[in-house]
């Protein structure tokens, strides 16, 4: 992880303006058709998550959690799935090789991906660095966040998603540093301010700004130039049941997996401890109370170093839990073997202004949906689902009603499918201390 620390990071005040900038960039880069926006069809699927017996001793649990996961239904991505199977039927250089130059990235990789397609003036090699296309280009002030340029990603399926990306090269294998980590975490709150004053157009109504970072190569990362992505979510039952007079406690968290953030024992500890929620695979948190207040007053180096204490906080507790499954199969023989993948580990981060989460991956894709194939133009319809991020946030990402269909039908629905590309839980790594204040 790079240490270095920008000499000041922007103000709160200074970041207040920079949801118009997205959205201006956004705009003009649609109309400019260098930028392009891929609609969808949004579906809920509920799962409930039963509290333990003891849960009583934890804040707003009432005998179950329900978690909202969102599916969005993208068409566009069926077409790209369709060219991907083309072209690896066609010859090199045929008809079916030649992409179309506004083909969305694969369903949850890195939208970044597609960032290129040749502009004037654009780096060639590294669409990350300089220089960029300028209609992309949001900000690289280097007064105010050097080290660190911020782009519209050029291919979406939220509007107004954008990349904070470092100027020069650093790997995405790589942990974000701390610095980076604190820009992303100042954006995030200057969007929720905005979104708690409901006196701009700049952010999405009832909307929250999500950050996320995918690392390694199974994570879902699909660009090597380290990028911290920002995208805003929200909870699509609310305003359906609102209006038909019915309110969930789950609607105070925007991100879907946070409703499971109750689950967490308040016992004065909770801020100094790295949380395993209770899912049938490894998913680390830490609540960021301390850091809240330290946006509050701008302090960018206490900041960071509180940040980037938190993640190792999060990484220590996937090493634990990597040593302690490898433990436990060695002692015993009968035992499975761990199905974690060997090498360097990859996983997904999540920040809100609440809580930092990380989930470690042993694959990319999930196939337990695939159907035969039948030499039909449909083939592609219902295949692998590629998750990052934001399937561990509780957005899902499908090609065709088929597919989604398929999903909803799938046993255990959501929960299943993370599971399946998560790493299983480890019993005796439930909880561990987290560094620093």
């Amino acid at each position: 992880m790079a240490d270095s620390m920008p000499a000041s990071l922007p103000s709160m005040q200074a970041l207040a303006g920079l949801a118009a900038r997205v959205g201006q960039c956004y705009a003009g880069a649609l109309s400019a058709k260098a930028a392009f926006f891929y609609p969808s069809n949004v579906v809920v699927m509920r799962q409930t998550f039963e509290a333990p017996s003891s849960s009583s001793s934890k804040r707003g649990v009432a005998g179950a959690t329900s978690v909202p996961w969102t599916i969005r239904c993208v068409p566009a991505l069926l077409d790209k799935a369709r060219e991907k199977a083309a072209k690896g039927s066609s010859a090199p250089g045929g008809p079916a090789a030649a992409a179309p130059a506004a083909a969305p990235a694969p369903a949850s990789s890195s939208s970044s991906s597609s960032q290129g397609g040749g502009t004037s003036g654009q780096n060639p090699k590294d669409v990350f660095s300089p220089p960029y296309d300028d209609r992309l280009l949001v900000s690289d002030d280097q007064a105010t966040h050097r080290g660190y340029t911020i782009l519209l990603n050029k291919f979406c399926v939220v509007p107004r998603h954008f990349l904070l990306v470092t100027r020069d090269f650093e790997p995405q294998s790589q942990p974000p540093a701390p610095a980076m980590l604190a820009l992303a975490y100042k954006i995030v709150h200057a969007h929720a301010r905005l979104a708690d004053a409901g006196a701009t157009d700049d952010v999405g109504r009832g909307k929250e700004l999500l950050a996320f970072y995918n690392c390694g190569s199974v994570s879902g990362a699909s660009q090597p130039h380290q990028h911290l992505q920002f995208a805003e979510v929200g909870n699509e039952e609310r305003e359906t049941d609102q209006a038909k007079g019915t309110t969930t406690a789950a609607y105070r968290y925007k991100v879907p997996i946070e409703a499971l953030l109750d689950r967490i024992e308040h016992d004065g500890k909770e801020q100094d401890t790295v949380h395993a929620l209770p899912l049938p695979y490894q998913h680390f948190v830490v609540l960021l109370g301390r850091g809240q207040q330290l946006v509050g007053a701008d302090d960018d180096a206490q900041l960071s170093d509180y940040l980037g204490n938190k993640l190792l906080g999060l990484l220590d507790a996937l090493f634990q839990a990597r040593i302690s499954a490898a433990a436990a199969a060695a002692q015993a023989a009968d035992a499975p073997q761990p199905t974690e993948r060997r090498g360097p580990p990859s996983w997904n981060l999540l920040l809100t202004t609440r809580a930092m989460h990380l989930v470690p991956r042993q694959k990319e894709e999930f196939d337990g949906l695939k159907e035969p194939k039948a030499g039909h133009d449909d083939d592609e319809a219902v295949g692998s689902l590629s998750i990052n991020s934001l399937g561990y946030a509780g957005h899902l990402l499908v090609k065709s009603d088929r597919e989604l269909a398929a999903l909803q039908a799938y046993p255990g629905g959501v929960e299943a499918v993370l599971a399946s590309t998560g790493v299983p839980p480890v019993a005796d790594v439930t909880t561990a201390s987290g560094p620093g204040p």
